[in-house]
């Protein structure tokens, strides 16, 4: 028992890891790649552009992606709770994905003056609301993944995302130069949404009644009490990075934002 353990978690690391360092070298070949094509004004506004994406997916996510693994790890041997848990965190992201888009998209000549102090950003802006719409599906399915031990596809999706939302990026920006950019930045999580789905859809579940409406309080407070925790950290950071990025944007350019970003890679 202890050896056969020992194999399964030996095995489990060597597939997270090989999957993080293709990942690795593929996103160095990115952002080499965006470089030369943009120059640093390029990488400094995708910065920004995923600066404010990730903080806005982190928020009105609640953690509960993080959270969300815990839970189904705990009911995997259940097949019908395990099927409830499941469809309550895919509509939750879906929910909550929707609610962060309509936000950014309602607010996005203000953000945009904030950022940039130029509200002709604010198009871009509010397409990253679908950004975070899909990043918050990809990652309910990522976590549906890791919480029923898929290590070897969640290391599958990991890289093949990765691999076509390179190659899909860059055709945008070859394409369509600093305006791709946005469009660089829709197809990462909608490639990851993609490939995850079509992995969530080969594990079979049981069938089940769609949860009746008294019992979502049950099965999602807990996932949002404990997933608050990894929020706020997230947040913190997340937030920090943006005002000093709008900053530096705002009195120094893209052109330093994007210096500024290189060495934070870096760092």
């Amino acid at each position: 028992m202890i050896t056969s353990s020992y194999r399964t978690a030996l095995r489990s690391m060597l597939i997270i890891g090989s999957a993080q360092a293709v990942n690795i070298a593929i996103s160095i070949f990115r952002q080499k790649a965006l470089a030369v094509l943009l120059g640093p004004t390029g990488i400094g506004l995708l910065s920004i552009y995923n600066n404010l994406m990730t903080m806005t997916a982190q928020g009105a996510g609640l953690g509960m992606s993080s959270s969300g693994v815990r839970e189904i790890a705990s009911v995997r041997d259940d097949p019908e709770t395990l099927a409830r848990v499941r469809k309550v965190l895919l509509s939750a992201h879906l929910a909550q994905g929707c609610l962060a888009l309509i936000a950014l998209w309602l607010l996005r000549e203000q953000i945009a003056i904030w950022l940039f102090g130029d509200e002709g950003f604010a198009l871009q802006v509010g397409l990253v609301g679908f950004a975070v719409a899909m990043s918050l599906l990809a990652s309910a399915h990522t976590a549906l993944l890791q919480g029923l031990r898929r290590i070897g596809d969640l290391g599958r999706v990991t890289v093949i995302g990765a691999l076509f939302g390179t190659a899909a990026g860059l055709s945008a920006v070859w394409l369509f130069g600093q305006d791709g950019l946005i469009w660089f930045l829709l197809v990462q999580p909608l490639c990851n949404l993609i490939v995850a789905r079509w992995f969530v859809g080969l594990i079979r579940t049981s069938a089940s009644s769609p949860p009746a409406l008294r019992d979502l309080p049950r099965i999602c407070l807990p996932m949002s009490k404990l997933g608050f925790t990894f929020m706020v950290g997230g947040l913190a950071t997340g937030m920090t990075l943006l005002v000093l990025r709008r900053h530096i944007s705002t009195q120094l350019r893209l052109e330093a934002a994007g210096h500024f970003a290189a060495a934070w890679a870096s760092r």
